[in-house]
């Protein structure tokens, strides 16, 4: 049963202290927009003081290393939140991958994976990203006209 609510996680930059060298997570619970039901509105004030990065599909644990989430599954699902290393763009990239744990060891990347990427993070799962830095919340069908002044 559709409740008219979507699980979102939230990633941003808190601008409260200009701190724009870690994203920050958080997980919401919001209704959809009565008027489009893509879009889903953020609450009131929930953008004061924050630099909205991107917007994912449900609740996922942000960590700055694999190694930090729980390698209980095998194999790890995990997305991977970076920009371009070579062209200093602040366009939020992601990429979803299946890293084998083998028994007793923490799960981690190989080197390779990082060369030409700026690493913000990893989510638990492969997630679905729904908007980032610049884009709407919302998906059109067709074009907005906006209205001819008088």
């Amino acid at each position: 049963m559709d409740d008219g609510l979507k699980d979102v996680t939230v990633l941003f930059y808190d601008m409260t202290f200009l701190d724009t060298t870690s994203l920050k997570c958080e997980h919401l619970r919001l209704p959809r927009s009565t008027e489009s039901p893509h879009r889903i509105p953020l609450p009131a004030g929930f953008r004061d003081n924050k630099l909205i990065a991107a917007l994912f599909n449900g609740h996922h644990k942000l960590v700055s290393q694999p190694s930090e989430l729980d390698a209980g599954s095998n194999p790890l699902l995990l997305t991977a939140i970076y920009s371009d290393g070579h062209n200093a763009s602040l366009e939020i990239l992601t990429e979803q991958l299946t890293v084998v744990v083998e028994e007793g060891c923490k799960p981690s990347l190989p080197q390779s994976f990082y060369d030409g990427k700026i690493i913000f993070g990893f989510l638990s799962g492969h997630c679905s990203l729904l908007n980032r830095l610049g884009e709407r919340a919302e998906i059109q069908e067709t074009p907005t006209k906006l209205p001819k002044s008088a």
